[in-house]
């Protein structure tokens, strides 16, 4: 009995043998292939910006160059249009032209793999721009305090609690389910997040961040909220709104935005600025930076370091302002006093 999917296979061998031969394959036609054969295993957000970048960008500028006439000269071209702009085009942030050469990166290494290109992407001689530091506006103390004093509603309330304290991302508190929750150990496991498909615009659960889980420990006062929570729930989502249903992005953005506004004047407060007033808390309270890293979910300790580097230079300054006063009292003679710790959210 012949096996049904010969004539696919024998297509898929013949086309192969054709590209090798004619040596004539144009990007354009290479990311068709790409995109649609070895980009089935990543998630579809990941797709649609994959497909977006492709689009936008490397079709329109690079589609008609054959892939064997891809070299450091083409590439470096194609990254100076999208950081510069011309008349048709709007330049993009060093951020944005890195995504979109990541995507090109990701074809031409595969491209090469298979032998449709002699050189490899990662031997070429490409000059990337580097990314401008986008500046964090975490709460301040007084911030934090009026906020949790004017949040009344509960729903709302555990929500933006759990992210001030833990620093979890939005779309992770959104996919929380009370499995992950170990109410004895007093841990929560982070191993998905809820999202909006930008193809078919439903909520679907995905794999976290860098498709790293991971598992972290909140302050007790936080598991005492959503043990509290849990009494009675019968909600999967552990986030719910009066129907029962997860919560919205935008549910929770517009909530936060009136009620920031109303604590303290302050219009333009982000959800993930609470991640943000965490990893300053945190490194006041004393973490390092491993263990920031860890608990927040970044994929290095040097992306975190970089993230909120200034926090250190705040924290120097309050040590060299105590050894300051240290030295004085004991020149002096006068009798030692412990300052208390300099708040570094001013």
């Amino acid at each position: 009995m012949p096996n049904k999917y010969n004539d696919e296979i024998n297509g898929i061998i013949e086309r192969t043998k054709e590209i090798k031969r004619l040596k004539n394959l144009t990007v354009n036609e290479w990311f068709s292939i790409f995109l649609s054969d070895y980009c089935q295993n990543i998630k579809t957000s990941t797709l649609a910006s994959y497909q977006q970048s492709f689009a936008n960008h490397i079709k329109i500028i690079l589609g008609d160059v054959l892939l064997s006439d891809i070299c450091s000269e083409v590439i470096q071209f194609f990254i100076n249009v999208l950081l510069n702009g011309d008349q048709e085009r709007q330049p993009l942030a060093p951020k944005s032209v890195k995504n979109v050469y990541g995507v090109l990166h990701k074809g031409l290494s595969c491209a090469y793999r298979l032998g449709y290109i002699q050189s490899d992407i990662k031997d070429m001689m490409i000059i990337l721009p580097k990314n401008r530091q986008v500046d964090i506006n975490p709460l301040t103390n007084d911030e934090i305090i009026s906020l949790i004093a004017e949040i009344t509603d509960s729903q709302y309330k555990s929500i933006i609690l759990t992210a001030l304290f833990t620093g979890m991302r939005e779309s992770e508190l959104l996919g929380l389910k009370w499995y992950d929750i170990d109410f004895q150990g007093g841990t929560i496991k982070i191993a998905r997040q809820l999202t909006r498909d930008k193809i078919t615009r439903q909520y679907v659960l995905t794999s976290v961040k860098n498709d790293r889980p991971r598992s972290i420990s909140p302050a007790p006062f936080i598991m005492k909220m959503l043990q509290d929570r849990f009494n009675g729930n019968r909600n999967d989502f552990v986030f719910t709104n009066e129907l029962g249903t997860h919560f919205s992005h935008n549910a929770v953005y517009r909530y936060l935005k009136k009620a920031a506004m109303k604590a303290f004047g302050r219009s333009n407060v982000r959800f993930h600025d609470l991640r943000h007033t965490y990893a300053v808390l945190s490194l006041q309270a004393g973490d390092d930076y491993k263990t920031l890293q860890a608990n927040m979910g970044h994929y290095s300790a040097a992306f975190t370091l970089d993230r909120y580097g200034h926090c250190t230079d705040v924290m120097k300054n309050v040590s060299s302002q105590r050894m300051e006063k240290y030295y004085q009292n004991v020149l002096m003679g006068d009798e030692l006093i412990i300052q208390k710790p300099i708040n570094l959210i001013v």
